[in-house]
């Protein structure tokens, strides 16, 4: 991203704006991977991309009941998209929300590298539960893994290390709030290369994902503003010496960068054409890496109605972020204002 951004005002409306053909390992914008029927709605996408370039996505999928899990795949870089399952859960009451996608690098607990995992948000009549299910068919078929459990809290973050998926290691708590009520966003973690001496939204570096703990979060302020709520962080190779760590957030539809190792003082906030989405997850594809994918959905307000906004994809060139230095076409959460703390880990 050396050449990265170039400034200009964005004067059309992104939601509504959508490429009409996508070409394979093209740049589009906002193409469809699923459009809700009836009182059906859909935000909170999540992604992973297998060793061949396959994309697999999901998002959470606010109206059938039970719950499922939609499971899609795309084998052109996110041009075309195919249904290939529904995730439920074992015991009927179905996978709700907060759904998440990873894939197996390496051969684990029986699990052969590109197996890939899944888990989401299980609702009963009176609790929430975390299930893990795994496919080892590239999302065709599912099996049971394992489910979570910790009773001293409505929600925290943590994390236990395997290297065979049977034995564990102790839990480690990354953000777990004294208070029982109180509780933290999703994590999401994205591996930065080590810099020596940086250990800079509220966002933390660490030299690896058991001690993130370990380091004081900050926010990621500019000019006075902070992003607000449900981040989403990944790497890029592109950007200088220190690469670009990007995020986004959900009440924005610019992303924010940093090409300094995460210097706090380094932020830069640029426009993309993709919409406002909550939990909006981007990605940097892994044999393409000028590809920038934004996935996206409902705005949290309008989720619980169901505008009838799609489950879509937007791919852009890297060196196509325009510089949102001019316009401010997203919302911000000033930041003195603590009704809502990010929860990053990096």
């Amino acid at each position: 991203m050396t050449a990265l951004f170039t400034s200009i005002v964005i004067a059309f409306d992104p939601s509504t704006f959508t490429t009409s053909d996508p070409k394979p390992w093209g740049f589009f914008v906002n193409n469809t991977i699923y459009k809700p029927t009836g009182n059906e709605s859909v935000t909170y996408p999540r992604y992973t991309e297998v060793e061949d370039g396959t994309l697999i996505a999901t998002t959470w999928l606010r109206g059938p009941a039970p719950g499922y899990q939609p499971i899609f795949e795309s084998k052109d870089g996110g041009a075309t998209w195919k249904h290939i399952s529904n995730l439920n859960s074992i015991d009927g009451l179905g996978i709700n929300n907060h759904p998440a996608l990873t894939v197996l690098t390496e051969a684990m607990g029986g699990y052969a590298a590109g197996t890939i995992l899944t888990s989401g948000n299980v609702w009963g009549t009176n609790f929430t539960r975390i299930d893990l299910y795994a496919s080892k068919d590239t999302g065709r078929t599912w099996e049971f893994y394992s489910d979570e459990r910790d009773l001293n809290h409505n929600q925290k973050l943590s994390h236990q290390a395997s290297s065979d998926l049977k034995t564990w290691g102790p839990v480690v708590n990354d953000v777990a709030y004294d208070e029982v009520i109180d509780g933290s966003g999703m994590t999401v973690v994205a591996y930065v290369p080590p810099i020596k001496n940086n250990y800079p939204v509220y966002y933390v570096l660490a030299d690896s994902p058991v001690e993130f703990g370990k380091n004081v979060g900050q926010p990621i302020v500019i000019d006075g503003r902070a992003p607000a709520a449900s981040p989403y962080v990944v790497w890029s190779s592109h950007g200088g010496p220190n690469d670009t760590i990007v995020v986004s957030d959900a009440s924005n539809r610019q992303v924010f960068t940093n090409t300094h190792g995460g210097a706090a003082d380094r932020w830069e906030k640029h426009a993309t054409p993709a919409g406002v989405t909550y939990s909006r997850a981007i990605q940097i594809l892994k044999n393409r890496p000028e590809h920038l994918v934004v996935y996206g959905g409902e705005k949290y307000t309008d989720f619980i109605q169901g505008t009838g906004v799609p489950f879509s994809v937007t791919s852009q060139s890297d060196r196509g972020v325009e510089r949102a230095c001019v316009v401010d076409i997203g919302e911000a959460m000033s930041v003195d204002d603590k009704s809502d703390k990010l929860g990053l880990s990096m």
